[in-house]
C-alpha cells in the first residue's frame, strides 16, 4: 500500500523498480496518489514555511513505469471533484487561514472562477497492480 506518497517523486521509474522487486510473485499493490496541482507547505522549525515537492503525474507516466517492471493494472479509478453542490457552491472551509500558500482562499471570492477551474477535474487517482506470477 502507497498512499500519497509518489506525488512527492518526479521519476516514478525507480520506485515501481523497487514495488516489483519486493513484490511477492501475484503480490498486489495498491497506490492512491493525489491528481491536484498545488504546494505542499510544511512548517520549519524557525517558524517559516518550506514547500515539499509536488509532481501531477500522467496516468500514462504510472504506466510507462509499472508496465515494464512486471506490474499488472487490475483497477484504475479516478475520484472527480466532489466539492461542488448542485448550485455550484464550495464546501465549508477547512484549511488553516495562516497557510502560506492556500490556494482556497481565494474561492469564497470568485465562486465562478472555482467552478470552472475544478468542476469536473481529478482530485485523486487510485491504482491496483499485481506482480505477475512467477
Amino acid at each position: 500500500m502507497c498512499a500519497l506518497a509518489v506525488t512527492h517523486v518526479r521519476d516514478l521509474r525507480p520506485v515501481f523498480a523497487e514495488f516489483a522487486r519486493v513484490l511477492r510473485p501475484g503480490g498486489h499493490l495498491v497506490i492512491s496518489d493525489s491528481r491536484m496541482d498545488y504546494p505542499l507547505v510544511v512548517a520549519l522549525p524557525d517558524g517559516g514555511h518550506g514547500y515539499l515537492p509536488h509532481h501531477k503525474h500522467a496516468t500514462s507516466e504510472y504506466l510507462t513505469a509499472a508496465l515494464p517492471a512486471g506490474l499488472q493494472v487490475r483497477h484504475c479509478e479516478e475520484m472527480r471533484f466532489p466539492w461542488l453542490d448542485p448550485a455550484g457552491a464550495p464546501p465549508p472551509r477547512r484549511t488553516r487561514p495562516d497557510h502560506p500558500s492556500d490556494i482556497w482562499t481565494l474561492r469564497p471570492r470568485c465562486p465562478a472562477a472555482f467552478r470552472a477551474a475544478y468542476n469536473g477535474s481529478s482530485l485523486m487517482i487510485f491504482w491496483e497492480f499485481q506482480r505477475a506470477a512467477s
